[in-house]
């Protein structure tokens, strides 16, 4: 998820510019669109550092993208299994004074239910939030185009879009129970599903619609190929509600 979220920042601001270099660091539209985020940045009144749950979190790479923007970060709640990648994140965030919590399992924060068990959701919300944004990364195999043992029945396959429910249902709590005035945040990221997935019931719309847009509809992903910014190719989709007109180029 490395530089995400200007990736989505400046996606249209890209689509309607033509940038002669690939290269992340010295592409034009990169650099225009971190200055114009920093400005937005100075010109913020917020003054309350910023709570992060960043779920299937790996090494850390979110953070680390939220701690180049410069964002204020409070606190990290980072929900990874995996015993070396949490090594790995530790390493990079020691000492930055920003508190970082780590979860062994998605369920730790959801409840091991089909639906978002409410108790332990206003647990961690108490321990470690409100929250201002969730980040996500859920496993990606049973979506996958090159994985040849996929399989819609595994355990890793909900995930997705039980992302998708607990994002709707922690937002809900935080502003019934805990004073939120706000809504929460979120940035998803998966693989771009399979062409068979695609008109498959359970699959891309269901999860759209559980990544529910303003109006109570299913909020369609935008796909962003890393070959755009950089050399790695890496075709996605994001599902997000973090909005960019503010610092996008109109056409």
């Amino acid at each position: 998820m490395v530089m995400t979220f200007v990736l989505v920042s400046c996606h249209r601001y890209y689509l309607t510019c033509t940038a002669k270099d690939c290269s992340i660091y010295s592409n034009p539209v990169y650099i225009q669109c971190c200055k114009d985020f920093q400005c937005r940045i100075k010109g913020s009144k917020r003054k309350t550092p910023l709570r992060v749950l960043d779920l299937f979190c790996g090494i850390g790479s979110g953070t680390v993208v939220l701690k180049k923007l410069k964002l204020p970060l409070g606190t990290v709640v980072h929900v990874e299994h995996d015993p070396v990648a949490v090594e790995v994140s530790k390493f990079h965030h020691k000492n930055d004074g920003i508190r970082h919590v780590y979860l062994e399992s998605f369920e730790e924060v959801y409840g091991s239910g089909e639906d978002p068990d409410e108790e332990i959701l206003n647990s961690v919300i108490e321990n470690y939030g409100p929250f201002d944004l969730i980040l996500a990364a859920a496993p990606c195999q049973n979506y996958s185009q090159v994985n040849a043992y996929k399989s819609k029945k595994k355990e890793s396959a909900k995930y997705l879009l039980k992302v998708g429910f607990l994002i709707e249902a922690m937002n809900k709590l935080q502003r019934k129970e805990h004073s939120a005035t706000r809504d929460l945040l979120f940035l998803s990221e998966n693989v771009v599903f399979r062409e068979d997935l695609k008109l498959r019931i359970n699959s891309l719309e269901a999860i759209n619609k559980s990544y529910r847009a303003i109006d109570g509809c299913g909020l369609q992903p935008i796909q962003l190929d890393a070959k755009d910014f950089s050399p790695c190719k890496r075709n996605r989709f994001y599902w997000c509600n973090v909005s960019t007109p503010h610092f996008c180029c109109s056409a």
